[in-house]
């Protein structure tokens, strides 16, 4: 019987059941058998990979906070001077005249970030004290200026908006005033006007924009107009005659709201 158990005992290991005084238990030929594969983070101790800590959420996605909007409307007030030119004649229509307030609405449509186009009205009132030898009471001077302008801007996305800015357009100007005997009298011209004009906005919101703006316009005057006692009694005379307003420079701050979409 021994011999026999002898003869089992090796193949009792493989099965898994006792077989005689010589076999060891199960149990311990389990402890003996190699552990599964396990899944794992990779380790700092591995070449080539970094530990992943899933507790870190990922960064967020930038947002632009400065946009520009498709829309443009700038209403904008300063100051203003207008550049008289003197006539062969005479140049006392020109004494006297000084600076003033200026008005004015600029709408653009921004069809790029970097371009605009659209138009403007600037109206300007100029303190004028004419010489005694006009003989005028109570004068004034305003002048006009109303066309179409296109914008370039030198940033695309950034808090700082500055630019330059062509305008095309009708420049007109006005003196008024009346005479001793109390008749009123109108000298006015217009024509042809360009102007230049650079700003710098500082960007408050999203949709809202402050600045300087700096503008010299030009305007192309052919003939003079004088009036007096009314629209009946009128009468042209070259420009060269007299003096006339040949352009105005005007200082502003320019308050732009942006309105649509954004680019």
């Amino acid at each position: 019987m021994r011999g026999v158990a002898s003869r089992l005992a090796p193949l009792a290991l493989v099965v898994g059941l006792p077989a005689g005084a010589g076999a060891e238990p199960p149990a311990r030929v389990a402890l003996r058998q190699p552990p599964p594969p396990s899944v794992r983070a990779p380790a700092d101790d591995v070449p080539g990979e970094e530990p992943i800590d899933f507790s870190v959420p990922p960064p967020p996605v930038a947002v632009a906070r400065y946009g520009r909007h498709t829309v443009e409307l700038a209403p904008e007030l300063g100051l203003a001077r207008a550049r008289c030119t003197s006539g062969e004649r005479s140049s006392a229509t020109c004494d006297g005249v000084s600076g003033g307030l200026a008005v004015g609405f600029i709408g653009l449509w921004r069809m790029a970030p970097r371009w605009a186009w659209g138009g403007q009205l600037q109206l300007q009132g100029h303190a004028y004290d004419p010489p005694a030898s006009i003989g005028w009471q109570q004068a004034t001077l305003v002048t006009a200026t109303v066309g179409l302008v296109g914008r370039h801007y030198f940033m695309a996305q950034d808090k700082l908006d500055p630019y330059v800015q062509l305008g095309l357009g009708v420049g007109a100007f006005a003196f008024g005033g009346t005479t001793a005997d109390g008749q009123e009298v109108e000298r006015s011209g217009s024509g042809l006007a360009l102007e230049l004009s650079g700003g710098l906005d500082f960007l408050v919101s999203r949709s809202v924009r402050l600045g300087p703006a700096l503008s010299v316009s030009h305007v192309f005057v052919d003939k003079l107009r004088t009036c007096v006692g009314g629209n009946d009694a009128c009468e042209d005379a070259p420009r060269g005659d007299q003096g006339y307003i040949s352009g105005v420079m005007t200082l502003s701050v320019r308050l732009t709201f942006g309105v649509g979409s954004e680019h």
